[in-house]
């Protein structure tokens, strides 16, 4: 009779599981209640679907290794619904193990008890023999254990390789930062095995009109006749030696000076390109990546002081 009142006792603690549980339920396990997978167990149960809580407490224990509460709820429905004594004692000192110190921790000794004991009846009216028992209590015992360092194991190398790929993103994004080139940032393109030779396009302006300035206008000035001088007695030696008369100035026309056009300066420019930088512009058009800083003073319009350039962006190059 008093067995029966404490089973009695345990089936009204399991009805009550979902929300309430049995007991103050801590900070932890009150959290773990709000995993989407535990949620929809204590669901299940509060219907009377069993069987749907029990495989749903067990997906949540293989997918989240390190949860405690999901242990105790099934202990409770493997030892009162299904009558698996075995595995409701493994979860029951699993509890215990993730949750030292727990204010259920008498209770659920009072419920290995009862446990051992109603599983050592159940073969004992079988006729099986004390010493089978116990041995086939440590077989269980050990596998659930082997299964449980199985997937510690599991959710280790995760998280190792979890860091790994964290690290190596870091690194990468380091890299590009440092480097300013957007060919770090974008996906590696698989490179041709010989590529041709990135020719310089250059753009030859239109040639400019030359005008030949017409010559100004001449002006001649005729010069005007000197005044006749008073009729003088000519002497016999002024009669005998005629006077020559002057020379008129001469007219001509001056020659315009020819002027030579000035030749129109040749522009260079280049066409961003995938994956392309200042630097590497400069070693493509001088030979040297140092010299980029040429490239960015001749851009000021377009570029200002970054570094950055867009593909099919067209670069003055000096």
């Amino acid at each position: 009779m008093r067995l029966g009142k404490k089973i009695a006792i345990s089936l009204a603690c399991v009805i009550a599981i979902g929300v309430a549980g049995c007991g103050r339920v801590g900070h932890f396990d009150e959290r773990e209640r709000n995993n989407r997978i535990v949620s929809k167990a204590y669901e299940m149960a509060n219907q009377g679907d069993y069987d749907s809580a029990i495989t749903l407490f067990t997906k949540a224990l293989e997918t989240y290794p390190r949860l405690s509460r999901p242990h105790f709820d099934l202990a409770l429905l493997l030892h009162d619904r299904r009558r698996d004594y075995v595995r409701a004692i493994y979860h029951y000192k699993r509890y215990l193990e993730l949750r030292p110190g727990t204010e259920k921790e008498s209770m659920i000794k009072e419920r290995i008890r009862l446990a051992e004991r109603a599983f050592g009846a159940l073969h004992t009216v079988e006729g099986a023999a004390p010493g089978k028992l116990v041995r086939a209590l440590e077989a269980s015992n050990k596998e659930l254990e082997k299964k449980n360092a199985g997937l510690q194991e599991r959710v280790v190398a995760l998280e190792q390789e979890l860091g790994q790929l964290r690290e190596q993103e870091r690194q990468r994004y380091k890299a590009a930062v440092m480097g300013g080139d957007a060919s770090v940032v974008s996906p590696p393109v698989a490179p041709n095995p010989k590529p041709p030779p990135e020719p310089v396009a250059t753009v030859t302006p239109p040639p400019v009109a030359t005008v030949t300035p017409e010559p100004p206008p001449v002006t001649v000035t005729e010069p005007k006749p000197a005044p006749r001088p008073a009729p003088r007695t000519p002497t016999p030696a002024a009669v005998s030696k005629p006077v020559p008369p002057k020379p008129r100035p001469a007219t001509t026309k001056p020659k315009p000076a020819r002027t030579t056009p000035p030749k129109p300066a040749v522009v260079r420019t280049y066409t961003v390109r995938r994956g392309d930088s200042l630097s590497k512009i400069a070693y493509k058009v001088y030979g040297d990546a140092t010299q980029w800083r040429k490239i960015q003073d001749a851009n000021r319009e377009s570029l200002g002081d970054s570094v950055n350039v867009k593909v099919g962006q067209v670069l003055v190059v000096p």
